[in-house]
């Protein structure tokens, strides 16, 4: 494409295109934040899940004695 092409009338696509493709790219930035917040949920309940397979019987049973 020749730069010298561009007139008036092309000028007010390119710059519509241009402004969508930064929206289109902070929406995939905040979906990518939303992502990455679910795998760390995700990672922290497999922590928990795994810590407790240790000893799964730990503080089920106690004797209380009178």
């Amino acid at each position: 494409m020749d730069i010298n092409g561009i007139g008036t009338d092309n000028a007010g696509q390119i710059s519509m295109l241009m402004a969508n493709s930064k929206i289109m790219g902070s929406v995939e930035t905040a979906m990518l934040g939303k992502t990455l917040d679910q795998q760390q949920i995700q990672a922290d309940g497999l922590k928990k899940m795994m810590e407790l397979s240790v000893n799964p019987g730990l503080g089920a049973n106690f004797d209380k004695m009178i």
